[in-house]
């Protein structure tokens, strides 16, 4: 194909990159396959992203793309891990000082 430009931005170091490029391996079929167009830039009719932790899973478990390609067991378990060990925890932080803290170890 002429004038043809992919980009793919991989996250930090911090994910896992197996799960990354499975998901974004996973998108990219799901789009040429039913043959899915880019949105313009800046598309102010563009769904948009989840703004926390808890809705990205949410969202996550609402995709069906997502979970045929990962796996409803791996989904299932995915989510549990995240609110088990990260949203939970952060929930129980008695104050924001503490819960910050709590971030910076957990992301930093």
């Amino acid at each position: 194909m002429k004038n043809t430009y992919i980009e793919n931005r991989i996250p930090s170091g911090k994910c896992n990159p197996y799960l990354v490029y499975a998901a974004t391996l996973a998108a990219g079929i799901d789009g040429i396959v039913n043959k899915i167009k880019c949105p313009p830039p800046n598309d102010p009719a563009a769904p948009d992203l989840p703004s926390s932790l808890a809705a990205a899973l949410d969202a996550l478990k609402e995709d069906d793309v997502m979970v045929s390609a990962l796996s409803q067991q791996f989904v299932d378990w995915f989510i549990q891990l995240k609110m088990e060990k990260e949203i939970k925890p952060l929930q129980e932080a008695p104050n924001d000082e503490k819960r910050f803290q709590m971030e910076l170890e957990m992301y930093a």
